[in-house]
């Protein structure tokens, strides 16, 4: 097999990787599951406070050592800590289940960065670089192609809600991780070569220098950050809200399902409409649609509880987000180095998990007095991004 041809099978690879690690079958009825184990909803959100934590720790040592070391290794490590989390997931209770959340994030975090920066590095050294955006965009729909089955199969291999149901569909994922393992052995590491003294340099200390000067990516990051905070509230408390209005797990199941192929239609699609608009431009455009979406969901908590209205409102903001995803990856890849490009994207995700903590525990005890509090708390930290962090304020500047 020729050096491009190994190559150009990375992108394949990549997309079956990305839908194997991102099966997550349980998430439709994650609440439920983590309720059925003795946590309480403060408890549940809490633990993206651990999530968090943790990313701070290693998401950028993990980043750096992709850069050095090659992004492959970092990928299959990845995988293997993946399995550790699921596997834990079958066995834990109670406190543990917040422990192994831990070990989510650090399976997340060698996985953050890493993944991206060989897409692009193979894409220019296949001199596709111009096409990047559409190969980002494609590789995020992988995330999404069994996420539109799963749902269904989650509800109803799930529908009494037993602790043994609940296992099974941890299997899944086990099986499905155990897949993306094997993947990952074929992928071809791409070049990503820096002068000596650069390294010398560090990649950490130049890529942090990079938002030091340049206020536009740092509101970038705060835009993408803060939306996916505000959105991911009420992702985790969805399942039991929904149930409490009377939804069936069952429509839980199609609602999820139909909301995964919404995304996997956008991220393939992001790359190939409106050509003449920037990705700045569509962000802003896509983050008015989740506002506008999230304060139709919150006005309808208060004063109608309408469950058709609840459920439409919260697919679109959902997947209104997530196709923000590609676009943002696309604008970091284009000011950050090859050799630093990993650690330049997990820095991203490090800004996010600093804002996690403080909005998270906010959160929590939000959710605890009402699920109102905390859908305001989410709506006014969109209304923020929205006025404050435009994506294309002052796009036209480099620094």
């Amino acid at each position: 097999m020729s050096a491009k041809s190994g190559l150009e099978r990375n992108f394949p690879l990549m997309f079956w990787i990305q839908a194997l690690t991102e099966v997550k079958v349980i998430n439709v009825i994650s609440a439920l599951f983590l309720l059925s184990r003795g946590l309480s909803l403060s408890q549940i959100v809490l633990s993206g406070v651990v999530y968090s934590l943790v990313t701070i720790m290693f998401e950028v040592p993990s980043s750096y050592l992709a850069d050095k070391w090659g992004r492959k290794n970092l990928l299959i490590l990845s995988v293997l800590t993946s399995l550790v989390y699921w596997t834990l997931n079958v066995f834990a209770r109670g406190w543990w289940l917040i422990l192994a959340v831990g070990v989510y994030s650090l399976a997340n975090a060698l996985m953050s960065g890493t993944d991206e920066a060989l897409i692009y590095d193979t894409s220019k050294e296949l001199n596709l670089e111009s096409n990047s955006l559409d190969k980002l965009g494609i590789y995020f729909s992988g995330q999404r192609i069994f996420k539109i089955i799963m749902p269904i199969v989650a509800v109803l291999v799930a529908k009494n809600l037993s602790d043994n149901q609940y296992i099974f569909l941890l299997l899944i994922d086990i099986v499905a991780n155990i897949g993306a393992l094997v993947l990952c052995l074929r992928l071809v590491e791409p070049q990503h070569f820096m002068e000596v003294e650069t390294v010398e340099a560090g990649a950490i200390k130049d890529a942090l220098k990079m938002f030091k000067n340049s206020p536009r990516l740092l509101g970038l990051v705060l835009n993408k950050s803060l939306m996916f905070i505000a959105v991911y509230m009420v992702w985790r408390v969805s399942s039991e809200y929904f149930t409490s209005m009377g939804v069936s797990v069952l429509m839980i199941g199609l609602m999820t399902a139909v909301m995964q192929l919404i995304i996997f239609i956008t991220n393939q699609k992001v790359g190939k409409v409106f050509l003449n608009v920037s990705e700045e431009k569509k962000i802003d455009w896509l983050n008015w649609v989740v506002f506008g979406c999230m304060l139709v969901f919150f006005a309808n908590n208060f004063w109608g509880k309408y469950i058709w209205i609840s459920l439409i409102s919260y697919v679109v903001f959902n997947a209104a987000q997530v196709t923000e995803w590609p676009l943002f990856s696309q604008l970091f890849n284009k000011v950050s180095s090859s050799y630093n490009r990993a650690t330049t994207l997990s820095l991203a995700n490090f800004t996010k998990s600093f804002l996690d903590i403080p909005l998270l525990l906010f959160g929590s005890f939000l959710v605890g007095m009402d699920y109102g509090y905390l859908f305001g708390l989410c709506l006014l930290i969109q209304m923020v991004v929205v006025l404050f962090f435009r994506a294309s304020r002052d796009s036209g500047r480099q620094g």
